[in-house]
């Protein structure tokens, strides 16, 4: 903790001398900044606002030094008087950049330090390797600058730039306004620092205290930054802080604009900013403008990233359902609460306020050209005649035009154009879209339902449900939003029933185009009827007369199919799967969760062990009772849903509540019902039913066909091992292992096993190595059989290598001509067997006297 504490002491030291500004009006050295060497206080003193040496000792040296890191970028300036004739024995050494605060020339230090006086009493910059007398003269300053025998008033600036440049000035005003260029240099070697300091050589008594400085100021170049980044629709202009060097510029390297995709057309460069045409206009957004590696005039780099982000909002044009003709009241006799008076109104979807000059508003035979108007953002603005203005304006703002556009009360057709002539909304209207027949009549406007949607006939208008007849000036009785913002896509296409295919869209289309029966193309030709299912509009109904074959597929290309907004379906291929019939033997019960852990959920999963397709709606979930009679029959999809081959499906209450218990690969395979069937912990049953109730597959499940050494039952699955066995056959269904977490829902078993091939006449094990350990590999031992013919009894045992039974597999059982005998690793006590060598011996008898004998040896290891 301590030493974490000196780190963060130091760090924030050097951070708060990265720069300097000391004038010693403070009356001292020691504080804001501290100033450290041997013997400070004796050596050194402040004195009407400046450092002066204070030592009386001849012939000797002394320093002191500051904190500070700046060492590229920077500007050293100090004001400094050696009041005596300098010498080779009698100078001031201000070290610009040193590693260490000890200044001693018998140190090692490494840095930059200018020497005033020396010899040749000039001014001079010199670079130290290790100890003083290595240092090498890097600029000679002009003879004779210090000439002075009594006062050598000085100010000195150092500037050092990003490459290393060195330039060393002095103005003996000391105003900081008259200084003269000793020259450059080029040093690269030392780029960082950590003191600033002042070494002070001396010999006899006339030099001592004389040596006075002040107003030191170290402080870094400023660097050129973004001022500001301007767009106009296809020109950047970026405007700097400081005059910027363009000739070394490469836009595509050092400028980067996102998001934007332009090419650079153009580049035109000014002293503080850069103008770059592109080959595309900018679109309204939030912009990150970044700029690397810009120098001043002087060359100084900003190594880091200039980034600055704007937000540009393109001028905005009208366009097409920008402003909708959204109510239209045509007939306003009988009058229910409106004035007397036709009106139509206008709504502006956008967010822009929207000039209407140069719009035109139309009927079929007159027109009216607005002038000065506007419409505000999402605004609802009534349009009327001018004698009627008085009377609208109470609902909200009311724009009068002469000549009116009557409106006709049966149907009229009704457009909006804006000045370039382009078509921005249209309405051809009828009573008929009322929808009632007592306000078709009239005292009731037309609504507009959904803004958002390009639906304008009867599907997307309908009389007003507002007390007083209609609703001019604010939102319509009837707004509703029928479409989404995603795009248009088929949900889903399946058949109905033996002579219906239905098409689910994600959302409403419009019906007047899906209607059409040339849209749908397949090999089965196009449908004799097609029904858009009001009110959603959102699904298709083909009928075919001559019905659909069950069991087949083929492609179904839908034609200019649009939903209610911007997307259109063109030519969409579907494949369309007619459902086999369910079988016994396709559809097989995989795992159950019987037994879940607390605050968990039982599921089943079916397989499909087949290449067919079936319907999820003609497939039921049972339980039976102790008289095998089924009972609590379960729906399980009350919705088409396809059942295709060699997949895994998980029926449940809460697939939320397994995708949290256990992993799984697809968890889009799962079903949720409203209830199972009940299935108690210790024992019982689940079947699966086709449509007309008949048995699938049944699984009699019971807690001992778990692993005998499971620690744990709850939560564990039973799964099947073999699809082509009988289900309910001993040792077919077994614990899943805790490798997979202790169940596999809707993905492969961890104890399935694939059945091995045997050779004409003999048996075939699955496995030469069993390793009865539940961990899902060779967990079982499957001993395929293949025989000349039927009707064999069988007995079949293991033996130890000293010929001692262990199990009895099979006792005295008929056989069919081939299948699978299963053994678990366990003995006749249920103890799992030693590791060693076993031999497995299966005699076989007719009742002819026929008999067929096999041996073959394996062995049992363990793993835990």
């Amino acid at each position: 903790m301590r030493k974490f504490l000196l780190f963060l002491m130091l760090l924030l030291h050097k951070n708060a001398f990265s720069q300097l500004n000391d004038k010693f009006d403070d009356g001292n050295f020691t504080t804001n900044p501290a100033w450290v060497g041997p013997n400070a206080q004796e050596n050194f003193v402040v004195e009407n606002g400046s450092l002066k040496s204070n030592s009386d000792l001849p012939n000797t040296n002394f320093f002191l030094a500051t904190a500070n890191s700046l060492a590229l970028n920077t500007v050293w300036e100090f004001d400094c008087n050696l009041k005596f004739s300098v010498s080779g024995n009698n100078y001031a050494d201000i070290y610009l950049i040193s590693d260490s605060e000890n200044l001693s020339g018998s140190t090692h230090v490494n840095g930059y330090f200018v020497r005033v006086g020396n010899t040749g009493k000039e001014i001079s910059l010199f670079k130290r390797n290790g100890l003083l007398a290595n240092s090498i003269k890097l600029l000679t300053g002009q003879s004779g600058t210090v000439s002075s025998s009594s006062n050598n008033p000085l100010r000195i600036r150092v500037t050092r730039n990003s490459l290393g440049e060195f330039t060393l000035e002095w103005d003996k005003s000391q105003t900081g306004n008259l200084y003269q260029s000793e020259g450059k240099v080029i040093d690269k070697q030392y780029s960082t620092s950590n003191w600033f300091g002042i070494y002070i050589q001396q010999s006899t008594a006339s030099f001592h205290k004389k040596h006075f400085f002040s107003n030191f100021s170290i402080k870094e170049i400023e660097l050129p930054e973004i001022e500001s980044a301007h767009i106009a629709k296809n020109k950047l202009t970026i405007s700097f802080t400081e005059d910027i060097r363009t000739n070394d510029i490469d836009l595509n390297k050092n400028f980067h604009i996102k998001p934007f995709s332009g090419a650079i057309k153009s580049v035109t460069t000014y002293s503080k900013s850069i103008l770059v045409e592109y080959d595309k206009d900018f679109e309204s957004a939030l912009y990150q403008l970044t700029v690397d590696k810009i120098r001043d005039l002087a060359g100084n780099l900003n190594s880091k990233p200039l980034i600055i982000s704007f937000t540009y909002n393109k001028p905005y044009l009208t366009k097409y359902n920008d402003i909708l003709i959204n109510e239209i009241f045509a007939n306003p006799n009988p009058q229910v609460d409106l004035p007397k008076a036709e009106f139509i109104e206008l709504l502006n979807t956008t967010t822009e306020k929207l000039s209407l000059k140069g719009f035109k508003y139309s009927n079929s035979t007159t027109n009216y050209i607005f002038g000065d108007d506007y419409i505000l953002p999402e605004e609802h603005l009534i349009i009327c005649a001018k004698s009627d203005t008085l009377e609208y304006k109470e609902y909200g703002r009311t724009i009068g035009i002469s000549p009116w556009p009557t409106l006709r009360n049966d149907n009229g057709s009704l457009s909006l154009t804006n000045q370039e002539g382009t078509l921005i909304h249209k309405v051809q209207y009828s009573d008929t879209w009322y929808k009632d027949n007592v306000k078709k009549k009239g005292g009731y406007s037309l609504e507009l339902i959904d803004p958002a949607s390009i639906c304008i006939d009867a599907q997307n208008f309908s009389g007003s449900q507002h007390p007083s007849g209609g609703t001019p000036g604010k939102s319509n009785s009837i707004y509703k939003s029928n479409i989404s913002s995603a795009p248009l896509s088929l949900s889903s296409l399946f058949f109905k029933d033996d002579s219906t295919v239905v098409l689910v869209f994600n959302k409403a289309i419009d019906s007047l185009k899906a209607i059409s029966a040339d849209n749908y193309i397949s090999k089965i030709g196009k449908p004799d009827l097609v029904k858009v299912v009001a009110p959603e509009f959102s699904s298709v109904e083909l009928i075919y007369k001559n019905g659909l074959v069950r069991g087949q597929s083929f492609l179904m290309k839908s034609l200019e199919i649009c939903d209610c907004g911007v997307t259109k379906l063109t030519n969409l291929e579907s494949e369309l799967i007619v459902p086999s019939n369910p079988q016994k033997g396709k559809i097989l019960i995989n795992e159950i969760l019987f037994n879940p852990r607390a605050g968990g959920k039982e599921f089943v999963e079916l397989y499909n062990h087949s290449d067919e397709t079936f319907d999820f709606r003609e497939l039921f979930i049972a339980g039976a009772n102790a008289k095998d009679s089924v009972i609590n029959i379960k729906t399980i999809s009350a919705n088409t849903m396809l059942f295709k081959p060699g997949t895994y499906w998980v029926i449940t209450t809460d697939p939320e509540n397994i995708q949290l218990e256990y992993f799984t690969t697809n968890p889009d395979n799962f079903i949720k019902v409203s209830a199972l069937p009940s299935f108690n912990n210790d024992k019982g049953t689940v079947v699966l039913l086709d449509k007309d109730k008949n048995r699938i597959d049944q699984l009699n499940y019971d807690r001992n066909m778990h692993f005998a050494l499971l620690k744990e039952e709850k939560g564990v699955s039973l799964e099947r091992t073999f699809f082509n066995e009988d289900t309910n056959k001993p040792g077919n269904f077994r614990s899943a292992t805790a490798s997979v977490g202790f169940s596999t829902p809707a993905y492969k078993n961890s104890q399935n096993m694939a059945q091995n091939a045997t050779s004409s006449d003999g048996i075939a094990l699955s496995t030469k190595v069993l390793s009865p350990d539940n961990d899902g590999t060779n967990d079982l031992l499957s001993i395929n059989y293949q025989l000349d013919q039927n009707n064999y009894v069988a007995n079949v045992s293991v033996y130890n290598d000293e010929g001692r039974l262990i199990k009895k597999i099979i006792n005295n059982e008929a056989v069919s001509s081939s299948g699978t005998w299963l053994w678990d690793g366990f003995d006749l006590t249920q103890n799992r067997v030693k590791t060693g060598i076993y031999i497995l011996h299966a005699e076989l008898f007719d009742l002819f006297g026929k008999r067929k004998n096999y041996k073959t040896a394996f062995s049992v290891v363990s793993r835990q």
